[in-house]
């Protein structure tokens, strides 16, 4: 969502989207979809330009989407739980499916999996990795990723220093 960055600008802040010279444009629907995304978090106004709630989002480094979820979760209670999700949500699969065979991949995956969907099966995951101690080895015994979710713990811990600075 580059839309923001071109909308906060210091050096020269883009007044209209829509007629901004970029090098390669977005397809037009693209664009529109995107708009209208950013309009419905309240990223942007009716003018498209940057709300005060847009200002703060741009400052994070994730998704529009999951900068409103984090900014909200700290109302919610629920900060912890929500800085695991999303940091988990920008990594790649956790799961190493291609040492697995079919059976026992998808044992491994019900050992996580909990019926309220797949971002609470991604907490599991990384609740259980920290509990582990963060093992390698128990990493390998549940067809995990050890180095991907490592790479979650690290962008986990920028995520809460963004939300300290915001």
């Amino acid at each position: 969502y580059p839309l923001c960055a071109l909308a906060v600008s210091d050096e020269r802040p883009v007044e209209n989207v829509l007629r901004f010279d970029f090098v390669s444009p977005p397809p037009a629907v693209a664009m529109a979809q995107a708009l209208e995304l950013l309009f419905s978090l309240q990223v942007i106004d009716e003018h498209c330009h940057l709300t005060d709630r847009g200002k703060t989002i741009v400052e994070l480094p994730v998704d529009p989407r999951l900068g409103v979820t984090l900014l909200a979760s700290g109302e919610l209670k629920c900060a912890e739980e929500i800085l695991s999700i999303s940091a988990m949500l920008s990594v790649k699969d956790v799961f190493l499916h291609s040492r697995l065979s079919g059976r026992k991949k998808e044992e491994i995956m019900m050992e996580f999996a909990v019926m309220e969907g797949d971002h609470f099966t991604l907490l599991n995951v990384f609740n259980s990795f920290v509990l582990s101690g963060k093992s390698k080895s128990w990493c390998h015994t549940h067809g995990l990723n050890y180095r991907v979710l490592e790479r979650a713990g690290q962008i986990r811990e920028h995520l809460r220093a963004y939300l300290e600075e915001i």
